[in-house]
């Protein structure tokens, strides 16, 4: 489980160097490259292993291709997605049109939560932290009742 909390720049080439640590824990998941897809319920960037990807075909494999709903959900989940790779060096080269669509400016945020990693705006990230600083104990309660069954 990926817990963690990086801060992070990019180069002039949109390549974000990743930390030694991070890199180590991410090493044994990324041999076969990585997908970078941005989540449009966090508005940040989701980087998915090819174990993430599987779980994902999984789920979509339980929905009907024919539904049109089923469909529109399959298609925007995975809108805006590209491969990537992590280089020897450390560096990963996230798209354009995917930083663009993030709001990515040079520092970002890269943040572990549960099985994945989120790439964020530094400024959104605080911000949806300090939103979720006071509804916490809400969302807590709320949540107990999926995990006490």
């Amino acid at each position: 489980m990926f817990v963690d909390i990086y801060y992070c720049k990019f180069d002039e080439k949109s390549r974000l160097m990743l930390p030694v640590d991070l890199r180590k824990r991410l090493a044994p998941y990324i041999k076969d490259g990585i997908t970078l897809n941005y989540n449009l319920l966090t508005k940040c960037i989701d980087i998915l292993t090819q174990e993430n990807m599987k779980r994902i075909e999984d789920y979509f494999n339980q929905l009907d291709q024919f539904d049109p709903e089923h469909l529109e959900f399959m298609n925007l989940t995975f809108a805006h997605t590209k491969s990537a790779i992590i280089d020897n060096t450390g560096r990963m080269l996230v798209a354009p049109e995917l930083k663009s669509i993030a709001q990515l400016g040079k520092e970002v945020v890269i943040k572990g939560v549960g099985f994945n990693f989120a790439i964020w705006n530094k400024e959104s990230y605080e911000a949806t932290v300090q939103k979720g600083m006071d509804t916490y104990p809400e969302l807590a309660q709320n949540i107990r009742k999926y995990i006490n069954k």
